[in-house]
């Protein structure tokens, strides 16, 4: 069994007991724009790296 938490719109903590482990999660919500797949689109084969 998990308990969610809302703290603020960006925020969501997650606890609960998973296999007789404690489980502690903390999830922050980041901007989808900033992510690279997102904002430059998707290629399969390039001729060279973007990230180097």
């Amino acid at each position: 069994m998990l308990r969610y938490k809302r703290e603020g719109d960006d925020r969501l903590i997650i606890d609960g007991v998973i296999d007789g482990r404690t489980l502690h999660l903390e999830c922050k919500l980041h901007d989808r724009s900033k992510f690279n797949l997102v904002n430059r689109g998707f290629n399969w084969v390039q001729d060279y790296p973007f990230n180097r």
